[in-house]
């Protein structure tokens, strides 16, 4: 018996079901990895609230400092150029090991470990500085306190160019950009916040609820 093979039509239908299925599945593929990606972000963001608190226990309850001057250049943990501009990434690193933690996997920018401190897991000195070496009895309600905060490139200060927006200030000091805050994840971004614990936020809770920013409000 001769077989029969398949018609230009059944071909065109096959290829048109194959194309439409694709279509459906590719976006919930890129979901799923995105998920996944969240998922490592917030261990890492865990990890640095918890290396902040661990360093408050060893300094007396305080929070550590955004910046510090050391008396000569030391190693960058990748390997980087030494450097005598120590950020919270350099203090917080002994306590963590591990420079991949404070890189989110869902960054497009290229990152060092240098870059931590202004561009990436952004420490709350650009939500007024206040966490800076602040006592852990001076927080406020530290459940509800934004530490650090999934960020990318900022603008260094928008309000000395011309034509500078006062909008992008997410707070009355001003220090904070809401062009720094990225939702990396889902139309959301990871948080740590002062007591320890980082869970997932809306974006625009997180640039909108100014007092998430302020420890004594």
């Amino acid at each position: 018996m001769q077989r029969r093979g398949f018609t230009l039509i059944e071909l065109l239908v096959v290829i048109a079901i194959i194309a439409i299925l694709a279509a459906i599945l590719f976006p919930v593929f890129a979901r799923a990895r995105e998920k996944a990606r969240q998922s490592s972000c917030l261990s890492n963001m865990k990890q640095l609230a918890l290396a902040a608190m661990q360093y408050a226990q060893d300094y007396d309850e305080r929070w550590h400092p955004h910046y510090c001057a050391a008396p000569v250049a030391l190693p960058q943990p990748d390997g980087g150029s030494p450097t005598t501009a120590l950020t919270w990434a350099h203090v917080s690193y002994p306590y963590i090991n591990n420079t991949q933690v404070f890189l989110c996997p869902s960054n497009p920018e290229d990152m060092s470990f240098r870059d931590a401190a202004t561009y990436n897991y952004a420490f709350n000195y650009y939500g007024g500085g206040d966490f800076s070496c602040i006592k852990l009895a001076e927080i406020e309600r530290p459940a509800e306190k934004l530490t650090y905060v999934d960020g990318g490139s900022y603008v260094a200060n928008p309000f000395s160019s011309p034509g500078a927006d006062p909008s992008l200030r997410t707070n009355p000091g001003g220090h904070y950009y809401r062009d720094a805050v990225k939702a990396w994840h889902n139309d959301g971004c990871n948080v740590g916040y002062a007591d320890g614990h980082a869970k997932w936020e809306q974006y625009m809770k997180v640039i909108k609820t100014v007092d998430m920013w302020d420890p004594t409000a």
